[in-house]
Formats: C-alpha cells, sequence, structure tokens
C-alpha cells in the first residue's frame, strides 16, 4: 500500500511528532511505502525515521501566498505518487489536501488523524472538525469520549485508535528514587504555571523531592522566575527536550501533568509502560482513558491546584502505594497500549478503506 501523510512539520520534540514518525515506521516495516508531504521547504525530522521513509517539501502553510503554493505543489505530488491513502497530520492539514482533490482523476482515500479533540478551541474549530469528518474517507481520533462527543450522523465514520508508546524500554522505573516527572511544551496549553503552584502547596512532603520538568518553549523564562517567585528552586530541575527520553522515565518515581487540554498525551502512556503512577488534572481528552483512578493513579478535576497537590502529597508519603499503582500501570499499558496491536487497527483500517 503506498501511504502518504501530510504534516506540518517534524522538526519539534512533541507527542504528535513523535507518534507520526512512529506509525510511519511501523508501517514501513510491514512492506508498505510511507512518504510524508511536509509544509516546509526544506523538511527534516527530528526523530529518526525507517529507511525508504521519504520527506518530501511542499511549502509553508502560513499566509494565503504560501498556502495555494502548497495545495499546488501537494496536488503535483499525488499525481506523481498516485498514493492509495492520504492521512491529514491533525485536521487543519484537510485546508490543504482537500482542495488539492478538486479536479483530480487519481482521487485517494483520505484519513483525519486527530490529535486533541473536538471541542478543542474555538466554534470554528468545532465546525471545521465536523466539515473534515464529513468530507473525509474516515477520521480517527485518540479516545472513546473524542469519539462519542461527534454528531451521530457523521460518528460512522469516525474510528478511535489509541496511541502507543513510542519509547524502545528495556528497564521500568525502580520507584526508589524522589523525583516526580513532568514532560512537554512549555506552552499554555501545558499550564505548567499551574504544576509550579501546585508544587509550592505540596509544603512539608516536598522535602527530599524534586520536581523535573522537561521540555523547551515560549514560557521557559516566565516559568524560570515564577519558581523563583514562589521560592521553590531549591526543589525543581528545567531539563531541555531531547529524543532520549526513556532516562527521565526511568529516573523517576511519579508522573504529574497538569495540561488544559490532549488529545490522546502520550507522556501518560508512556509513563505507564515505564511503571510509573500518574497525577494528573482531569483534562478533556485522555487522562481519564488512560488513568484508572485509585488503581494506577490518581485524577484531579481540572485546575484544582490544591486537589493537585494534595493528589501529590499522598504518592510522596506513602512508597507502598507508589509501587501498587506503578505495577498496575505497567501492568494494563502491557494489555491497551501495545504497539503491535494498535499498527494492526491502523493497517485493517487502512485496508478497509482502501479496497471498496
Amino acid at each position: 500500500m503506498k501511504i502518504l501523510l501530510l504534516v506540518e512539520g517534524l522538526t519539534a520534540a512533541a507527542g504528535t511528532e513523535r507518534i507520526a514518525t512512529e506509525v510511519a515506521n511501523a508501517l514501513a516495516g510491514r512492506g508498505h511505502q510511507v512518504r510524508f508531504a511536509i509544509c516546509s521547504s526544506s523538511p527534516s525530522s527530528y526523530f529518526p525515521l525507517a529507511d525508504g521513509i521519504q520527506l518530501h517539501g511542499i511549502a509553508p502553510s502560513f499566509g494565503l501566498r504560501h498556502r495555494l503554493k502548497a495545495i499546488r505543489r501537494l496536488r503535483r505530488l499525488i499525481r506523481e505518487l498516485r498514493p492509495d491513502v492520504l492521512v491529514n497530520v491533525a485536521i487543519p492539514m484537510g485546508q490543504i489536501s482537500l482542495p488539492a482533490f478538486i479536479g483530480l482523476r487519481h482521487r485517494p482515500a483520505i484519513v483525519a488523524w486527530e490529535h486533541f479533540n473536538l471541542n478543542a478551541g474555538s466554534k470554528l474549530g468545532y465546525w471545521f472538525r465536523i466539515a473534515s469528518a464529513l468530507a473525509c474517507t474516515r477520521t480517527i481520533v485518540l479516545t472513546d469520549a473524542d469519539r462519542n462527543s461527534y454528531p451521530r450522523w457523521c460518528r460512522r465514520k469516525v474510528t478511535r485508535i489509541y496511541n502507543f508508546s513510542t519509547i524502545g524500554h528495556t528497564a521500568l522505573s525502580s520507584l526508589d528514587t524522589n523525583v516526580a516527572l513532568s514532560i512537554g511544551r512549555l506552552n499554555p496549553q501545558k499550564q505548567f504555571d499551574a504544576l509550579l503552584r501546585v508544587w509550592a502547596r505540596v509544603g512539608a512532603a516536598r522535602t527530599g523531592w524534586t520536581l523535573r520538568v522537561v521540555g523547551d518553549g515560549e514560557e521557559k523564562e516566565t516559568l524560570a522566575r515564577l519558581a523563583d517567585e514562589l521560592g521553590i528552586t531549591d526543589s525543581i530541575e528545567f531539563r531541555p527536550a531531547t529524543p532520549q527520553i526513556a532516562d527521565h522515565y526511568r529516573e523517576a518515581a511519579i508522573y504529574v501533568m497538569s495540561s488544559r487540554y490532549e488529545g490522546l498525551p502520550m507522556v501518560l502512556i508512556e509513563a505507564k509502560c515505564f511503571g510509573l503512577p500518574s497525577v494528573s488534572f482531569d483534562c478533556p481528552n485522555g487522562p481519564d482513558e488512560i488513568i484508572r483512578h485509585d488503581t494506577d493513579g490518581l485524577l484531579v478535576t481540572s485546575g484544582d491546584v490544591e486537589g493537585l497537590a494534595a493528589a501529590l502529597r499522598r504518592l510522596m508519603t506513602d512508597r507502598k502505594l507508589i509501587r501498587q499503582f506503578g505495577k498496575a500501570a505497567n501492568n494494563d499499558a502491557q494489555q491497551r497500549f501495545n504497539r503491535e496491536n494498535v499498527i494492526m487497527q491502523w493497517e485493517q483500517l487502512l485496508t478497509k478503506i482502501t479496497s471498496r
């Protein structure tokens, strides 16, 4: 099968880029011809790609002139490659792929791959996602909650496929350390400012513990100043983003997430795979489909800073509970977020929609 993935870019060290490259690698490993069309004049990937996967730069997607150029170049690429299926890696890519299809004799099946959720963003974004679901052959979402949020009259074209852990790991965390870990872009969506306030409220239980924040982004300096204002610089570490993230998971005993919204947070899946219990805001969407509350982690009402601090204190003062939750987390990850099972679902769906 010839598969073309259309993506804004692959240079960021983020979850969407990581899972896109890993799914592409896995499909290529099963004998499919996989290529990326990237909205850039000099395409490259932060994460490694399997041999044989080619990158095609079309044009930046910012601004009307560039977008029209991207549409024309994608149209030319589809004529040249004649893919069986085109995958929009993120719903907004439909603004380029759908116009590119107009008048083409060869029309591949088109899949929209949602990485957030139907209600993330504005009303305009909501209706664009609905229009995308109607126009595309199939939409893939990351949670059952997101699929069920689509109107019934278009839900039949929406399929849930979970992400899988993209990190090759041979050893679990020992859970012996005093490190609470959080990974992500330092931007408003991830709400690290709230996490720093949570850490300040953990109080005496914070003694001997370190909060490690791994990531880069526009809020880096702001967060460093906030940590200083809150008087927690002695118990917090800021580390840069890295593709070699496994060591951070192995060195932690607890994972904590403070996002405003997500699609299906890869970091929570990865934490489970390394046997870490997680504490998270129950934001839309994903945390409540990954974390089983009071079984392998703790969920707290979204935005409840004191509640998240209390949940952290509960784990930080009970090593036995950390180990109990960690074991349950790893067992669940091996069943629900298994790489082979997820790729099999992808392959079955793509085969189904291209054989019609």
